[in-house]
């Protein structure tokens, strides 16, 4: 079953446990509760004058989003964990997020 079936379900299943009274809040809580709404992307643990951006993802890991550049790199130590990898992987997505920003800023 696809994401978009299972979200389909999910609200399928708000309306008939809660009838036709049913706020946007409480299908986002469903689809949260499901695992189908992407989490919150961090912010930048540091932020530097010249506008590179930083996460720190545990022991031996960083995202670094390169201003001068707009290249996103990766520093980690040879093995992750699951919950590393996860963290590394949601600190990769927003880098590529800020370089995209600043390239956009810059076409204007």
């Amino acid at each position: 079953m696809s994401n978009c079936d299972r979200a389909i379900k999910a609200l399928n299943d708000v309306d008939v446990l809660y009838g036709a009274l049913v706020s946007n809040e409480d299908y986002a809580t469903v689809l949260q509760g499901r695992g189908l709404l992407a989490p919150d992307l961090p912010e930048p643990d540091v932020v530097k004058l010249n506008r590179d951006v930083k996460f720190f993802v545990g022991m031996g890991g960083q995202v670094r989003q390169d201003a001068e550049s707009d290249y996103v790199q990766v520093y980690s130590k040879t093995f992750l964990t699951p919950a590393e990898s996860r963290i590394l992987a949601l600190a990769l997505l927003a880098a590529a997020n800020y370089a995209e920003k600043e390239q956009d800023n810059e076409q204007f």
